[in-house]
């Protein structure tokens, strides 16, 4: 994937481009937008700063196949929605990589506890 600043004549920055195969499906954050998501033929969603270019800023083993779709939300940038051939629709919460932390909310009573993680086993 290249990425062009059209304010500057500069040569595009390179981003998401590795050994593992193309990227299938890019997404920009909406709060950040040096911040790219891309999914690939490898099943996973790996995260890009374009401004620094090169290795991923973070990497999820999201699908078994080919990762067809991968979607920022648009007002809370944890979030981030992938789809792969595998015809599975994942919902990660990676907030180490967000533009402000997603608060966990008290929900009281007798719900569950939450089940959220940040794509890599952590809490």
């Amino acid at each position: 994937v290249a990425v062009w600043d059209l304010r500057t004549p500069a040569a595009a920055a390179r981003v998401a481009a590795d050994a593992a195969g193309p990227a299938l499906c890019v997404d920009y954050n909406p709060n950040k937008p040096f911040c790219l998501a891309a999914g690939g033929v490898d099943g996973r969603v790996k995260f890009y700063d374009a401004r620094r270019g090169g290795a991923p800023l973070k990497i999820l083993k999201a699908h078994a196949g080919w990762c067809h779709a991968v979607r920022y939300n648009r007002y809370h940038d944890q979030l981030v929605a992938s789809a792969g051939a595998d015809r599975a629709v994942h919902l990660w919460r990676a907030s180490s990589i967000s533009s402000a932390p997603l608060l966990d909310q008290d929900l009281g009573g007798d719900a569950p506890p939450s089940r959220q993680s940040d794509g890599d086993g952590s809490s």
